[in-house]
């Protein structure tokens, strides 16, 4: 089984404002390296029409966001945090943006429900503190 741990980084958190700006994978496996495919960089980078957003240099996230989607489909499990509210549903919306098919539903396991509600009383989901409250 392979397990992906993703991370999606966008421009805003709504869809309708916001790009993928880019995603970071690591395999859970031994040896294994993170990597990112990033919007502003080759194969993924595309310079919009000048009439988009009248930005003649945006940078539009289609290849982006197929590409994201490509791989996070090789996996068999995603490991997130905050990625069933927030990654996968605004990579959805913008592969729907875009015209695409959305993720194809795998298991998914998002790390942030195990910070507060019946398993731990942290205080805070934010990434940030719990990281600060484990020492990490």
């Amino acid at each position: 089984m392979r397990i992906g741990v993703v991370d999606l980084e966008t421009t805003d958190l709504r869809c309708i404002m916001g790009r993928g700006l880019c995603a970071s994978f690591l395999e859970i496996a031994p040896g294994k390296q993170p990597y990112t495919f990033r919007a502003d960089r080759k194969p993924w980078m595309t310079t919009a029409p000048k009439h988009w957003h009248n930005e003649p240099d945006a940078i539009l996230d289609k290849r982006l966001v197929v590409a994201i989607r490509d791989e996070i489909e090789r996996y068999n499990m995603l490991v997130t945090w905050n990625g069933k509210m927030f990654d996968v549903p605004f990579l959805n919306a913008r592969l729907l943006k875009v015209g695409e098919r959305p993720i194809r539903p795998q298991l998914h396991l998002d790390a942030m429900y195990y910070a507060g509600g019946c398993s731990n009383r942290i205080g805070s989901k934010k990434l940030e503190n719990v990281q600060r409250f484990l020492g990490l």
